[in-house]
């Protein structure tokens, strides 16, 4: 019994810790409004930005490059209101 309990509780910690957020992984912000796309200045950033050219321009947002730490910042800071 005590296995299995220990191996639930192996199991439950490896998902709580598997969902938490990798900084390495945040590229983009976007506005609360949802209509300015805030981009890092990387080359995924770049890549991300290349990817909106076959869109229309009415549904394109606004695209603005902003400091990799900016949009980490950002990103993280929304988590916490939400």
């Amino acid at each position: 019994m005590k296995k299995i309990l220990l191996i639930m509780g192996l199991f439950i910690t490896q998902i709580t810790f598997s969902q938490s957020v990798d900084s390495s992984t945040i590229f983009s912000h976007i506005s609360p409004n949802r209509d300015t796309l805030f981009l890092a200045k990387t080359h995924m950033g770049y890549m991300i930005y290349k990817s909106w050219d076959n869109v229309s321009n009415d549904k394109k947002p606004v695209i603005i490059f902003k400091r990799h730490n900016w949009i980490i910042e950002e990103r993280l800071n929304q988590n916490k209101d939400e």
